[in-house]
């Protein structure tokens, strides 16, 4: 885990370098356009911030995916190697807090994190405890679907007499 945010760290560090350092460069020097076309200096500066603006957005757009990565990573670390197992789920003993490496982590919730190979286990159910609220996403931290409360089979649903207890 520790390695993935070395890594994450340099790349955006040089990313925000090169991106300075393009953008002063352009700043620099004039745009310059003859007869309405640019010439090729000014051709290539413009390439070169179009590259460096598409990496930017690779970058930004490969985060989720980085991140879930970095989760399976640690917690098979943490699981000896099991984490990619089918029934082995990770739970967190208390709330997160500043120190905890979660991506979209907040301070309210228990979470507990699992990884499903669906081509090699094929079709998986999945059974949720009463009362558990959750919810799948796939390796790019896309929804899917619910799973417990808010799931296709709702496994548990206040009545009335448990709301007044």
């Amino acid at each position: 885990m520790k390695c993935l945010i070395k890594t994450t760290a340099v790349a955006l560090a040089a990313t925000l370098c090169f991106g300075q350092l393009a953008m002063a460069q352009a700043a620099e020097k004039d745009l310059k356009f003859v007869n309405g076309f640019p010439t090729k200096q000014t051709a290539q500066m413009l390439h070169d911030e179009l590259d460096y603006q598409r990496a930017v957005q690779v970058y930004l757009r490969h985060i989720p995916a980085m991140s879930m990565y970095g989760f399976r990573r640690g917690i098979d670390e943490d699981l000896s190697g099991k984490a990619a197992q089918p029934q082995k789920v990770a739970l967190w003993e208390n709330l997160l807090d500043a120190k905890t490496l979660l991506l979209t982590g907040n301070t309210e919730v228990l979470y507990s994190m699992t990884y499903l190979n669906l081509k090699e286990d094929g079709p998986t159910v999945i059974e949720a405890p009463p009362g558990v609220l959750g919810i799948l996403d796939d390796m790019w931290m896309r929804y899917v679907t619910d799973v417990g409360l808010g799931g296709v089979d709702k496994t548990w649903r206040p009545s009335e007499i448990d709301l007044v207890k």
